[in-house]
């Protein structure tokens, strides 16, 4: 009687580790639709450097070098202040124009969205800020790791 039971107990755990492997294999992965994305990303301002027709301030590839041009996307209205306070001071000529401008990260993400397949289209460098970036090199410190540039 006892070999019965360990006999449909083995059979019924290897049989539901069986069916729930399949039945898994078929389910597929839940996205939410891009524009309900878009109605969550809009309610989430971001920062720009962006001159006065509203193109941003990117930076280019060295000479001879491939890749798209990058611009920022500050987390931090002040990061991007002190971002453009910086750039005044060195680099006056290029900086002559540009302000801070708050966009919506459902715009950043739709240009992400159009460009990611083009190979020579716009990427963007998402800037943490400063306090984040603090926090992180702290927690990374305390879990015994080396933080030389972060």
């Amino acid at each position: 009687m006892k070999s019965l039971i360990r006999w449909s107990t083995t059979v019924g755990l290897v049989g539901s580790v069986l069916m729930g492997s399949v039945l898994t294999g078929a389910l597929q992965a839940l996205a939410l639709p891009q524009d309900q994305i878009l109605q969550k990303l809009r309610s989430v301002p971001v920062f720009t450097i962006a001159n006065a027709q509203g193109a941003p301030l990117v930076a280019s590839p060295p000479q001879g070098q491939k890749g798209p041009a990058v611009a920022g996307v500050f987390i931090s209205q002040k990061d991007a202040q002190a971002f453009l306070e910086t750039l005044k001071t060195k680099n006056p000529e290029l900086a002559k124009g540009v302000t801070v401008v708050p966009v919506s990260l459902a715009e950043v993400y739709q240009l992400q969205q159009s460009n990611k397949d083009k190979p020579e289209g716009l990427g963007f460098a998402f800037v943490p800020s400063k306090q984040e970036v603090g926090i992180a090199v702290d927690l990374l410190k305390k879990s015994g790791q080396q933080v030389q540039n972060f």
